[in-house]
């Protein structure tokens, strides 16, 4: 073999080793970090002492609670739905909007249902997200607007369709 040949293959060797030590290595180091994940620690928590009967708790009833009780009463299945009076369906926007979705062309709601529905557009405090209740609510106002003839507002307020 020439002279030149031979280091010509021992730099590819040297090559080759190099290649293979850095492939090693970072197998190496990608086992190390994958078998050194850890659970993130938990919060410390302060400690309470004192006894049970310092804490007192005092329940809150919503300002709407006696209100969506009469909506439930008062009111069809769907449209108690809608109006959050139902307990099991409350706090799911997609079965209040399917519930609208089911009345939604109907064109002569009973009194009772749109004086139900009129009371929930003034409710203020309602599980969902401030972005659902807006969208139930505007589609309650179309609804109530499609109505023929167009409710009267509540309590001295104006028509809500003029």
């Amino acid at each position: 073999m020439s002279k030149g040949h031979s280091k010509r293959r021992h730099v590819i060797d040297f090559a080759v080793i190099v290649g293979g030590a850095v492939l090693l290595v970072c197998v190496a180091i990608l086992l190390a970090l994958r078998s050194g994940r850890r659970e993130a620690p938990l919060p410390s928590v302060p400690e309470v002492t004192g006894t049970s009967s310092e804490v007192r708790v005092k329940p809150v009833v919503p300002k709407d609670a006696a209100r969506k009780s009469a909506v439930a009463v008062s009111a069809s299945r769907a449209v108690a739905v809608v109006c959050g009076a139902d307990e099991a369906t409350t706090d799911r926007y997609e079965a209040r909007n399917d519930a609208l979705r089911s009345i939604a062309r109907r064109r002569d709601l009973p009194k009772e249902d749109v004086a139900a529905l009129i009371d929930y557009l003034a409710t203020t405090n309602d599980p969902l997200r401030v972005e659902r209740v807006a969208a139930l609510k505007n589609d309650v106002m179309n609804l109530l607007r499609s109505q023929d003839p167009p409710p009267a507002g509540r309590e001295g307020q104006t028509r809500l369709v003029e």
